[in-house]
């Protein structure tokens, strides 16, 4: 199962760069990784799948790890740091634990390039309940997530 896992990690990362990333809507991006997780049936390939997300993402700059962008209510260090372009928001993000960065890369990426109203549109719920994120997160690690996905809302008003 691991080679199905790299696949799909590369796949992400292939339809996600460039010029498609930026024409990616955010209901694009989260389909896809919604479909990327659904695929996985063990719950051993879903944490992989986030370790590998985490593993392949940016790093962020020590200067951003700052209180102004760290999200609440996480029981590792997480940040959200948004990059406000004309229209749209670019965001990067870390957690120091390596299963949290993972679900930070791909909070990051489905709303990176998003415009503020498509964000702000945008049903976190329904994405929290499509990533079976309340299948494969404890309940505290679930409240962090929330927390994330609030901090991107908030990012966008």
């Amino acid at each position: 199962m691991v080679s199905t896992v790299s696949t799909l990690t590369s796949g992400i990362e292939n339809s996600t760069n460039g010029l498609e990333r930026l024409t990616m809507t955010v209901q694009e991006k989260f389909v896809k990784y919604k479909d990327d997780l659904n695929a996985l049936t063990e719950t051993m390939d879903k944490y992989r799948y986030l370790l590998d997300q985490g593993n392949n993402s940016s790093k962020l700059p020590d200067e951003y790890k700052i209180e102004s962008f760290k999200v609440n209510g996480c029981q590792s260090n997480v940040y959200l740091v948004p990059k406000y372009n004309n229209n749209t928001i670019d965001f990067m993000g870390y957690s120091d634990a390596a299963f949290t960065n993972g679900l930070v890369a791909i909070i990051v990426n489905i709303f990176s390039g998003a415009t503020t109203l498509e964000i702000r549109d945008t049903d976190t719920s329904k994405m929290i309940e499509g990533l079976q994120l309340p299948n494969i997160l404890t309940p505290s690690r679930r409240n962090g997530a929330f927390n994330m996905f609030k901090k991107i809302k908030d990012y966008a008003r």
